[in-house]
């Protein structure tokens, strides 16, 4: 599987209005995303493909919602990327914030000193600021 830029990593209820305005917003500035509904094919291990997601991702966004907060899966995907960050001291996490600072800090406070993105800036703003951490020019598509 080839490496992606971002590995977004989100609560599946929150596809539709938080993962998928910015996996497009993503794709317009030329940065490559791994989106589970792109990635995981019938008949493959989703244990092996996430896994192989996050390890091959620069990056991994993290998309903190209430949505989020009340999963199961998103903390592990969440968890395995701050462990590669710690490993490899690399910066890998990106709090994207769709709750307020305090819930957030409450919940991960290993990555309260992190800077993070808030989505109340919007998808645009948030693909922006995400595409600047790469050298390349934006897709002219």
């Amino acid at each position: 599987m080839p490496g992606r830029d971002v590995f977004l990593c989100h609560a599946h209820l929150d596809k539709v209005t938080h993962a998928r305005p910015l996996v497009d917003a993503l794709s317009r500035r030329g940065v490559s995303c791994w989106v589970d509904e792109a990635e995981l094919l019938p008949g493959v291990s989703l244990m092996v493909a996430i896994s192989e997601g996050l390890t091959s991702a620069h990056f991994v966004a993290v998309l903190i919602t209430e949505n989020f907060l009340e999963r199961n899966w998103t903390p592990r995907e969440l968890n395995a990327a701050l462990s590669r960050e710690i490993r490899t001291g690399s910066v890998v996490v990106i709090p994207v914030l769709a709750v307020d600072h305090d819930t957030y800090a409450r919940m991960y406070p290993l990555l309260e000193d992190k800077v993070y993105l808030s989505w109340a800036e919007g998808a645009e703003a948030l693909a922006d600021r995400t595409a600047a951490l790469f050298a390349r020019a934006p897709a002219s598509e």
